[in-house]
């Protein structure tokens, strides 16, 4: 999860690159295994990873923004499948409103992302839908194209 930060405890600065191996190897090392997705969140990632999904599209031109933010939706992705506590974490940090802006990216694995995220962001519960409501809007657009 350290590897996320835009920094390191001792200073040196973590490239885009780096944030997204670290990502993609959330995404391996949490899918399907509870004890780690709530490792990862007990952790912070879920806010982290929030963050990278929100505003790496802004440090495209720095060398992986793209990368980074098709990685932590897949992270996002699987900290949240089959895993109550991280769907409700994600969708009160408003982190669940993200996919709905990587559908309209340019990486093509961050829009596969999106597109796979919201099912489990959406999940209902007690009668009701998890998530923001823009996301239920551009899943349908989605599945008609």
């Amino acid at each position: 999860v350290e590897l996320l930060q835009p920094s390191s405890p001792d200073g040196r600065t973590n490239l885009p690159l780096t944030q997204a191996n670290a990502a993609l190897a959330i995404q391996c090392i949490c899918r399907h295994h509870q004890p780690n997705q709530s490792a990862v969140a007990d952790f912070g990632g879920l806010a982290q990873l929030g963050v990278l999904v929100k505003f790496s599209h802004q440090k495209e031109g720095s060398g992986g923004g793209g990368l980074v933010e098709a990685e932590a939706a897949g992270a996002l992705w699987a900290l949240s499948e089959d895993h109550e506590a991280n769907k409700a974490s994600i969708a009160g940090a408003g982190a669940g409103a993200t996919p709905c802006q990587l559908l309209g990216s340019t990486n093509e694995r961050a829009q596969k992302h999106a597109a796979s995220a919201p099912p489990a962001l959406l999940r209902p519960r007690a009668g009701r839908v998890i998530g923001h409501p823009c996301l239920v809007q551009r899943i349908e657009l989605h599945r008609a194209t």
